[in-house]
């Protein structure tokens, strides 16, 4: 995955049920949304979906819409279309054809945080696979809060509504799974167990011999109102 920093690359996560059919393929990739999947691989590929956007000018509803265009004003607006489009998204559609890899997500279940998911990564010049790995959200999260004097903290958020926990632990095992370490979290040591049946009161801690435990002098005028006070 190093060797791909600064790649260009291309990107589709999926859902499994829609992943066996081109037409279910291409609403997927239009309706996909953000996640952090390939920011915390320290990727940044472009989204798939960009590319389904821009290439539907050649298709056949595209073309039937110009021949049944009837009068000029029509052939017009699908005219200055056709221009805009040529300049704006056909550069951006050979970028994407240029691109060094394709990595896809293959969502199970109803989320990614409950359910595997699937990652496969491609090299897109020698169309061979360099990654298949299954993953599946897991590890410990560890979370802080910080304040400045009375700004800042409050109540924290739910895990699951922070982004990007999930995320970032399916990414750790796409790393691991490409022989990079997998960060770990090791439990500290339990506290050492104390035996309640010793009287800690025969065997005085050493703070009862510190100066501050050890009672004053008595004053001249309490030895002399003792003195007074003997028979």
């Amino acid at each position: 995955l190093a060797g791909l920093h600064g790649a260009q690359g291309v990107y589709l996560r999926i859902h499994a049920d829609d992943a066996r059919d081109p037409e279910r393929i291409a609403a997927a990739a239009i309706g996909m949304g953000p996640d952090a999947i390939t920011r915390c691989l320290g990727l940044a590929p472009v989204a798939l979906g960009g590319l389904y956007q821009r290439i539907d000018l050649f298709e056949e509803s595209w073309l039937a819409g110009v021949d049944e265009a009837d009068t000029p004003l029509r052939l017009r607006v699908f005219e200055d279309e056709l221009e805009r489009r040529l300049s704006r998204d056909v550069p951006l559609v050979m970028d994407m054809d240029q691109s060094d890899y394709f990595l896809l997500a293959v969502q199970h279940g109803d989320n990614r945080r409950q359910h595997p998911v699937d990652v496969y990564l491609w090299d897109l010049r020698s169309g061979e696979p360099l990654l298949r790995t299954r993953t599946r959200s897991r590890g410990v999260r560890l979370t802080a809060r910080s304040a400045i004097g009375g700004l800042g903290g409050g109540a924290p958020r739910p895990l699951e509504a922070r982004a990007g926990v999930t995320d970032c632990s399916i990414a750790a095992q796409v790393r691991a799974a490409t022989g990079a370490g997998l960060a770990e979290v090791r439990n500290p040591p339990p506290a050492p167990e104390v035996d309640v049946d010793v009287d800690v009161a025969e065997e005085p801690e050493d703070d009862a011999l510190t100066p501050a435990a050890i009672p004053p002098p008595a004053t001249d005028d309490a030895t002399a109102a003792d003195d007074a006070s003997e028979p």
